[in-house]
């Protein structure tokens, strides 16, 4: 893992992060940082710089958060995708993973008002907000369309990288409320525990978890708040384990 870590301290200088492996920095930035709790084995002035390049490259979740309009246009249009569900649940904790290198006190502030900002654009009583696969920029926020599995175990793991960071209780009580709530509605299991079969996207208020054309929900198919063992798309399937 330090080979790989210092590899990429090499390559990011030719090709550097895009569209999605740049919103998603922070994600490869904790595993740097691992390597300097644990491991760094005399290098850790390279392992720094290779965690301030992945940040000066990565997307820049801060501004995006604390503009508060969830913008898909102008400086944060579509591509780079900030407002793709997971990749905003992976942003939460952008400020978190920054400032253990960075020790800037304003990460701490800016961790806690994007919370609040996405709460009252679109949050859901579940602890998590309306995402069907994008945020949606525009008024009006229907529970109905519900919000991907995959966005659940993100933010469950941003909220407890947010309490790691800065001990706040709140953070863990958010991720606490996430897993009772948005992460056990998930899955069907009329056995208990029987994870064969669960949603692309679950919603509060949802009455049929059945196949649904035509549907509330605006980016995904009609399978999306169907019980499976990959409806929609495979990527729950593989990444429900981390929640």
């Amino acid at each position: 893992m330090r080979g790989y870590a210092l590899s990429l301290g090499v390559r990011l200088k030719a090709t550097p992060l895009t569209s999605w492996a740049a919103q998603r920095w922070q994600d490869i930035a904790l595993g740097v940082q691992w390597l300097l709790d644990h491991a760094a084995g005399g290098h850790e002035a390279e392992l720094l710089r290779v965690g301030d390049v992945l940040h000066s490259q990565g997307g820049n979740w801060e501004r995006w958060f604390e503009l508060g309009n969830f913008s898909t246009g102008g400086e944060y249009s579509y591509n780079p995708p900030y407002v793709h569900n997971v990749n905003a649940a992976q942003g939460l904790k952008s400020a978190a993973v920054r400032w253990r290198q960075s020790r800037n006190a304003s990460l701490r502030t800016l961790s806690r008002t994007r919370v609040d900002k996405l709460d009252a654009h679109c949050g859901l009583p579940t602890g998590m907000y309306v995402g069907d696969e994008l945020i949606d920029t525009a008024a009006g926020h229907s529970p109905s369309r519900g919000i991907e599995l995959c966005g659940v175990v993100e933010a469950m793991f941003s909220y407890a990288t947010m309490f790691q960071a800065f001990g706040e209780a709140s953070a863990a009580e958010r991720a606490e409320r996430i897993a009772y709530n948005a992460m056990a509605a998930t899955w069907a299991s009329p056995k208990g525990g029987d994870m064969w079969a669960h949603q692309y996207l679950q919603a509060v208020n949802e009455i049929a978890a059945k196949h649904d054309h035509p549907h509330v929900w605006k980016h995904d198919g009609d399978d999306a708040e169907k019980y499976g063992l990959a409806p929609n798309f495979g990527c729950c399937t593989a990444n429900f384990n981390q929640g």
